[in-house]
This record gives C-alpha cells, structure tokens and sequence, in this order.
C-alpha cells in the first residue's frame, strides 16, 4: 500500500538552519503523519520473524545497530554475503542479550533488590542453574550463525553472565548480618577482659602496691585502645559498605540502560 504526506513547509524542508522544532512543521501534515504511524504501528503491524524466531524490540535495536555500521562503511550498497554475515552477527547479539536479560530475572527472583541473605554455595547453585537456562534460551534463538560463530559468542555470554554474579556475590555479601559482627567478636571479648582484670585489680590490690596498680593501668590502657581501634575500624567499615552499595547502583543502572 502506499500513503503520501503532504509537504512539511518551507522552514522544514527548505531552510539548512531547521532545528527539529515541531512548532514549524504544518499541522496538516503532522496530523496526516499521525494518522500514518497509527496504521503501520497499529493493529496490523504484525511481529517479524527470523528463522521461525519472534525479533524482540531488543533484538530489532541490535539488527539497526549492526545495519547502521555496516551500510556507513560501504561505499556502494553492500553484498549479498556482507549482509547475510551482518544478519548472523546481530542475530547472535540479540541471543546473547536476550539470554543475558533472561539470567538477570531469574537471579532477581533470589538475589535482587529486597532478597534476603543467604549462604554463597546455595547463591552458586542458584547461578549455576539460571546460567544453564540462560545457555539454552540463547541456543533456542540462535539459528543463522556457525557452529565456530556461535560457539565463540557462548563463551562471551558465559563471561558476561560470571561477571554479573560477581555483582550478586557482593550485594549477597553486604546482607550478610555476621559479616558485619564477626569481625568484632575478639576484640570485645578482649577488651571486656581487660576492663574486668583492671576493675579486680583496682578493687584487691593494696593501695602501696606499685607493681599492682601498673597492671591495673595496662589492662586499662589496652581496653582504651580497643575501643579506639574498633570505633576507627566501624567508621571506616560504614564508609566502605557506602562505597559498594554505590558502586553496584551505578552498574545495575548501566546495565539497565544497556537492556
């Protein structure tokens, strides 16, 4: 079927210094052009497919991609082999994206935001089998490249997805409530002792009794300078669990905007 538009205006399709601003396109023509949209983009729009494969909105974005890049290298318009090998690499991209998006919804489901701690091997074995399905939804779309092509595109999913679990593995480790105590178990123990040794040596020892007394300023002394490391310990702990939960937003935005 065929639809004409209208003419734009002078100050669209004439003037070099048009800026892309709709107040100087025609309204007649931009009412046409919605009514165009509506019909290509409406009920009628039927889902593409390759290979038996629905083409995702992903996928269509990775095909543009590659197409873009490859008609702005040629000089004439590009071979029929150039072209079929730009169609399997972007339908390679989109398997590794949609199988990348795939592992990323299932780890959510136990390891996202809002999910509580558990223990790392039981974190492994979630990842290893939502790595699993992830390798066979990208085999399932993937049908136009080589077994060389497609081979060496799973090695770059697989590194892609270890890459993401790392993310996982540190958000699963900032949850962990003994990760945060452990560390100071010891020293408080030690601390309590050496604050307990004082106050029976202050109490029992004879007031005339040097010896005594200095062991009682030790155990003082040392419970002093506990304290002192574990409050500068805590400090810096706090700025340091700041610094990760900051740094897995950043990626988990990044990637956001890569999906």
């Amino acid at each position: 079927s065929c639809f004409c538009l209208p003419y734009p205006g002078e100050d669209v399709a004439e003037k070099k210094g048009y800026d892309g601003s709709i107040n100087k396109v025609r309204k007649h023509f931009l009412y046409l052009l919605g009514d165009y949209v509506r019909r290509v983009f409406g009920e009628r729009l039927a889902v593409k497919q390759i290979q038996g494969q629905k083409v995702t909105a992903m996928q269509l974005f990775e095909f543009v991609k590659v197409y873009c890049a490859l008609f702005k290298e040629s000089k004439i318009f590009p071979e029929a082999m150039t072209l079929f090998r730009a169609t399997q690499e972007a339908n390679i991209a989109g398997a590794i994206a949609r199988a990348s998006a795939f592992y990323k919804k299932e780890m959510d489901k136990v390891a996202g935001p809002g999910a509580q701690y558990m223990k790392e091997d039981r974190l492994w074995g979630y990842h290893n089998a939502a790595v699993e399905t992830a390798i066979k939804e990208f085999h399932n779309a993937t049908k136009l490249g080589t077994k060389e092509a497609n081979s060496e595109a799973e090695k770059r999913l697989r590194t892609q997805l270890e890459e993401k679990y790392k993310d996982y593995k540190e958000s699963n480790r900032l949850r962990d409530p003994m990760a945060f105590v452990a560390p100071y178990i010891v020293p408080l123990m030690i601390a309590f002792a050496a604050w307990l040794c004082r106050y029976v040596l202050e109490t029992v020892c004879p007031r005339r009794s040097y010896t005594c007394l200095d062991f009682a300023d030790f155990f003082g002394s040392l419970y002093l300078v506990i304290l002192s490391f574990l409050m500068f310990h805590l400090v810096s702990t706090m700025y340091d669990v700041k610094s990760s939960f900051t740094s897995l937003i950043a990626k988990k935005a990044v990637g956001l905007k890569q999906d």
